[in-house]
């Protein structure tokens, strides 16, 4: 038997806020938020009448972009991984729950303090 003594609603809990805190890309949450960021962007661009400021701004629209999908991306990851390996404890399926978080803790560093 593990020693894990796992508390699913509190986890269920938590995926449930990070679901909030993620969005759905439509309102509120990051993606909502970066998608509203990445459409002023765009305007800011066109707008700008300068090519050095659109060449720039254009810079920083593809490296933030593509930081933040990573970001996104990771953090589903992460969470499906942690709501699979619960399940699997639930189920007393011991050996798939620790193989999903063995999935989860490879999921590493997404480097933005490099930038």
């Amino acid at each position: 038997m593990s020693g894990w003594d796992i508390d699913s609603a509190g986890v269920g809990e938590i995926l449930g806020k990070i679901g909030t805190i993620l969005g759905d890309g439509t309102g509120d949450g990051l993606a909502g938020s970066t998608n509203g960021g990445f459409s002023s962007l765009g305007e800011a661009t066109t707008a700008a009448g300068s090519g050095i400021v659109e060449v720039a701004l254009s810079e920083y629209f593809q490296h933030f972009s593509s930081q933040s999908q990573l970001m996104f991306s990771k953090t589903v990851s992460a969470s499906v991984g942690c709501s699979q390996a619960v399940q699997a404890y639930l189920n007393g399926d011991i050996e798939m729950a620790e193989r999903a978080q063995g999935r989860v803790s490879g999921v590493g560093d997404i480097g933005l303090e490099e930038h």
